[in-house]
C-alpha cells in the first residue's frame, strides 16, 4: 500500500513538471485552440448603428496625421530635453537617481540629466541625483 502511495505521488510530481531545456528555458507545449495553422480567423463586420455609445465615428481630419509630441517622465517633451541639452531616453530605468538597491526592469521615457557628459535639464525641472555616485546619470524631475 505505501509503496502504492508513493508511486502516485511521484507520478504527480512527472506529471506537473515543466519541461526545461539545458539552457534553462521552458517549453511550453502548444495550445489548441480549435483554430488550424492555415485558418483564418475573422470577426464579422459592425454596422454603425451597432457601435457603442461614445465611439467617435467620424473619419479621421489632417489634424489627426500629425505626429504626436512624445512626452516622458514628469511632462517633459523630448524636443524640451534636447533643446536645453538633456539626454532623452525611451528606456530609461525608473530608479535613475534613487540611489535603489533594487529596481523594477522596465522602460520608462524620460530626460536624463548630469553624468559624465554633463546633461541639463529644462527650465523649471531639476536634475534628481542620489549623490552616491561620481558622474551618476539622474533624471529631471519638477524643481
Amino acid at each position: 500500500m505505501k509503496s502504492l502511495i508513493l508511486i502516485t505521488i511521484i507520478g504527480i510530481f512527472i506529471l506537473g513538471c515543466e519541461a526545461v531545456r539545458d539552457d534553462g528555458t521552458v517549453i511550453i507545449p502548444p495550445v489548441d485552440d480549435g483554430i488550424k495553422d492555415d485558418e483564418v480567423v475573422t470577426s464579422p463586420p459592425v454596422e454603425d448603428d451597432e457601435k457603442p455609445e461614445g465611439v467617435d465615428n467620424s473619419e479621421p481630419t489632417v489634424e489627426d496625421d500629425k505626429p504626436k509630441e512624445i512626452v516622458g517622465f514628469e511632462g517633459i517633451t523630448q524636443d524640451q530635453c534636447k533643446k536645453f541639452g538633456g539626454n532623452w531616453n525611451e528606456c530609461g530605468s525608473p530608479c535613475a537617481g534613487t540611489d535603489a538597491e533594487v529596481c523594477i526592469q522596465s522602460c520608462r521615457t524620460q530626460c536624463e540629466c548630469s553624468g559624465i557628459a554633463g546633461f541639463a535639464c529644462p527650465d523649471g525641472f531639476k536634475c534628481l541625483l542620489s549623490g552616491t555616485i561620481a558622474d551618476e546619470m539622474g533624471v529631471c524631475v519638477r524643481g
